[in-house]
């Protein structure tokens, strides 16, 4: 993943009222963004995402691509969050 900084990519998990310079602080609350991730992955049909009239639609690469990102992501989270913790 070179796109951007790893804090800028972060920045969408961010809630101003947070301490720890705006970014989650517990596990749980990463929990809905893994919901939707599961969400949008269960998608696909056989592997791919398809239109309502069974059309494959172009960007299917970029799209697998930043799927993948996002579960990295989450992942990279729950882990820091969870190091703090020990």
């Amino acid at each position: 993943m070179s796109h951007g900084s790893q804090e800028s990519r972060r920045s969408i998990f961010w809630y101003p009222h947070r301490q720890r310079k705006g970014l989650l602080t517990e596990a749980r609350e990463l929990y809905p963004y893994g919901m939707k991730l599961n969400s949008i992955d269960g998608m696909r049909v056989s592997g791919k995402f398809v239109t309502e009239d069974g059309a494959i639609p172009e960007g299917q690469g970029t799209v697998h691509t930043l799927l993948a990102e996002c579960y990295e992501l989450l992942h990279e989270l729950r882990s820091e969050i969870d190091e703090e913790d020990d």
